[in-house]
């Protein structure tokens, strides 16, 4: 095997186990060799027959564990990860798997105490510091989780996932002055673009007329809210400027993935692809503009566009920030979620401001219809469904103080963390502490399907958008359900995007400029609850006739800037 003589190998093994079936060290190399030829469920049906001869072997249980998380086995991994751990307290690594596992069944506090148990036994494992902190920005711990980005920055310098998970959480934490998220996103480009050399270019600016091959990057071509808003785009295309090519970085496909692909001119599956083989693919392809739909969050392939594979580059939808680089000239958005001035000093791109918006909502078909609430005999429902990472303490506070302001209504919270029950307890104890009795928290779990997501707003009154990270598919879904959104205008894009939406639908006054106006607004629609019917009444009709859903004239807006970055880069 050291001779990497693959047949002599497997044929001296093969002999070896023909004499003694159970022999583990056998095994362990037999299911090595079928691991590194890409047949993993060889080498975990291997490594469970070692397991069973030698089950006092922490290393081989370890090994067929994690074989088994592998393959999403997760009941079956977790009995020989936990065993291995128990024979061998120092075995980081089966320490790391169960975290892992944890993580993928959303039980953060239990994948917390694991990665912080590997971290005790071995404190330089750079990559358990960013999964460490990717558990707690999803716990709502945001200074905890820019702490670990930053520990596992200082590991390991050179570590990609932790610069983007450090600068994509430096957004939901209201402590961080904008300047200074935008300085961390410009050196992470400098120090991206310093090593990296431009392609020479396939296609050329020359032609100022011609059809423009745009290409799409992203590794949320499926059931994902940023695919949810590029199909708007996509579906509302008459012809448009030119062909598109979708680049997919993630394998997994659904209903939306379908969708997109028959709406593309070309689909093609690159996340098996490094970032400077994307490169390559993208200027072979001979594409005019590249678009970066996901920024610094999670399955990126940013750093593809340092390469300038196409002549013009942007970013749009995935990200509410700068990438940082230099090379990416563009970037979509709008008057309202980046005014002009200060929010240009903010951007390593040149800011494109659509007339209508920079993102057009497309509802799903399982939305059910709006329900008419109750004016009397039942308590005004507040409620928030974002993400537990954009829940701070200051939207907290305020979420209290509104209850406390307004007799017998509840607050209604919903988000996927919240399946975890020490974490559910710890929002909990915020309230109780902020003197809310925990029967005024009204708790909802994760809802499978869209339909039942939908539905929910339907015992809802009134949304409260968090801050300084707004809610965007939120936002839009409460509207849609008839729930009108209080929101707290921020400094910045992340904390203007349902600005953005309130605005175009002439419901400026749900726009608050203070926290105490947050406070106001909510209390004061909760105590007019024949007003407050009327407009949740109204609102789909209103949302239906806005720009907001109107895919075919923000198709024509989103074309209209291609053509014009393209022409500008044909006059340069």
């Amino acid at each position: 095997m050291a001779d990497g003589d693959g047949q002599a190998t497997l044929a001296a093994l093969r002999s070896a186990l023909a004499d003694d079936p159970g022999h583990v060290s056998s095994l362990t190399l037999m299911a090595q060799l079928a691991h590194a030829s890409g047949s993993l469920e060889t080498a975990c049906s291997l490594m469970q027959r070692a397991a069973q001869h030698d089950p006092e072997n922490a290393k081989t249980l370890y090994t067929c564990g994690a074989l088994l998380l592998a393959l999403d086995r997760l009941d079956e991994a977790e009995p020989p990860l936990k065993e291995a751990v128990r024979l061998d307290g120092q075995l980081a690594e089966a320490a790391v798997a169960l975290g892992n596992l944890s993580r993928a069944r959303g039980l953060w506090s239990d994948a917390a105490g694991w990665y912080e148990q590997a971290l005790r036994v071995r404190p330089s494992l750079s990559e358990v510091e960013t999964n460490l902190g990717a558990v707690k920005l999803s716990q709502g711990e945001q200074d905890a989780a820019i702490r670990h980005h930053r520990n596992a920055i200082d590991l390991k310098p050179d570590f990609d996932l932790a610069h983007h998970n450090l600068l994509l959480s430096l957004h939901y934490s209201d402590a961080i002055p904008a300047v200074d998220v935008f300085d961390a996103h410009r050196r992470w480009g400098i120090a991206a673009e310093t090593a990296i050399t431009p392609l020479s270019l396939m296609a050329t600016a020359d032609d100022p007329d011609h059809p423009i091959r745009l290409g799409f990057v992203s590794p949320d071509f499926n059931n994902h809210p940023v695919s949810q808003f590029f199909l708007s785009y996509l579906l509302g295309r008459k012809g448009g400027v030119g062909s598109v090519t979708l680049y997919s970085a993630s394998a997994k496909k659904d209903q939306i993935t379908k969708a997109l692909m028959e709406n593309c001119d070309t689909f093609r599956q690159v996340e098996k692809l490094t970032d400077a083989d994307l490169a390559k693919t993208v200027r072979d392809d001979r594409i005019d503009i590249l678009v970066d739909l996901s920024g610094h969050t999670a399955g990126t392939r940013i750093k593809a566009f340092a390469f300038q594979p196409a002549p013009v580059q942007a970013t749009w939808i995935g990200y509410p920030d700068t990438t940082g680089l230099s090379r990416v000239g563009y970037r979509l958005t709008d008057d309202v979620a980046d005014p002009a001035g200060e929010a240009d000093g903010l951007a390593t791109e040149t800011l494109i401001r659509l007339p209508g918006g920079f993102l057009c909502y497309h509802p799903s078909d399982d939305a059910p219809d709006v329900m008419e609430k109750p004016v009397d005999g039942r308590p005004v429902t507040f409620a928030s469904f974002n993400n537990l990472s954009k829940v701070t303490a200051d939207a907290v506070a305020l979420w209290a103080e509104i209850l406390s302001r307004v007799p017998d209504s509840r607050l209604m919270i919903k988000a996927r963390s919240l399946n975890d029950d020490p974490t559910c307890d710890r929002l909990l104890n915020r309230f109780v502490g902020l003197g809310i009795a925990p029967d005024r928290i009204d708790i909802r779990r994760h809802t499978v399907g869209m339909a039942a997501h939908y539905g929910t707003f339907n015992d809802v009154d009134i949304a409260l958008d968090t801050f300084p990270y707004n809610g965007t598919t939120t936002t839009c879904d409460a509207l849609w359900m008839g729930v009108p959104v209080v929101s707290l205008l921020g400094d910045r894009h992340a904390g203007r995007v349902s600005a953005s939406f309130l605005k175009r639908l002439d419901l400026d006054d749900w726009i608050a400029a203070s926290p105490k106006n947050y406070v106001d607004i909510a209390v004061s629609a909760a105590s007019n609850r024949d007003g407050l019917s009327v407009l949740q009444r109204s609102l789909r009709a209103r949302m239906a006739a806005s720009s907001l859903v109107d895919c075919e004239s923000f198709a024509k807006n989103i074309d209209a800037a291609f053509r014009t970055m393209w022409r500008m880069a044909c006059t340069d």
